[in-house]
């Protein structure tokens, strides 16, 4: 009989893991060398997660980046720097290499799991300016379809829940250049975990022969 209530009780936790509602808050703030990266990870309403990157400098010298992050969670709080370096983002484009090489029909996994996505409250506010004007609206109008063309891609492939705010100021005279964007992002966790399983399910053994170039040889 206690075996019923615990396999009963398991069936009803994973129902409700499988329900459960994730909220990812997304914030950015550019203004001439100040930027701000935040993300905040929700369970319902409940902040479980938080990663803030108030510095993101560019060295010249290395031509790296360089970050400082900080993180919370209900447990603990982390503060750490790191810098990227153009050889790390080589290695990074040869990891999604690889991963979309081992799993067979990727993008099909990817934009059914998009579709369940919802993003709503996005705003994406930006001011540019250079001393010439003329050049200035010509910057500010390829701006705007920069961001045409982005917004487009999101609403295809997700469920815009609600008419974006974007805006697009131009600054004459002066050299300026300021953005913020910010939106929420929800999904089940459920859907979340069908996509994992559904990749893992796909998963292919990395070929030995007639490899493709590396990222290096293709750049």
């Amino acid at each position: 009989m206690i075996w019923l209530y615990v396999i009963g009780g398991l069936i009803v936790l994973c129902l409700l893991l499988f329900v459960l509602k994730i909220n990812i808050s997304i914030q950015y703030r550019h203004e001439m060398d100040d930027d701000l990266f935040e993300l905040t990870v929700y369970i319902w309403a409940m902040k479980v997660y938080k990663m803030s990157a108030p510095l993101i400098k560019f060295n010249k010298e290395t031509l790296s980046l360089e970050v400082e992050e900080k993180q919370k969670t209900a447990l603990k709080k982390s503060k750490k720097k790191g810098i990227i370096t153009p050889q790390d983002l080589i290695d990074a484009l040869r990891t999604i290499r690889d991963f979309i090489q081992h799993v067979i029909g990727l993008h099909t996994i990817v934009q059914r799991f998009l579709k369940k996505v919802r993003i709503k409250q996005l705003n994406w506010h930006s001011s540019v300016g250079i001393e010439d004007a003329a050049h200035t609206a010509q910057l500010a109008g390829v701006v705007w379809s920069l961001k045409s063309v982005i917004i487009g891609l999101i609403s295809h492939y997700t469920r815009l829940q609600d008419v974006p705010k974007v805006s697009v100021e131009p600054r004459y005279q002066m050299l300026y250049s300021y953005s913020k964007f910010s939106c929420m992002i929800s999904f089940r966790l459920g859907q979340a975990i069908f996509a994992g399983l559904m990749v893992i399910k796909h998963w292919r053994k990395k070929p030995t022969v007639h490899q493709a170039p590396s990222v290096e040889e293709n750049i």
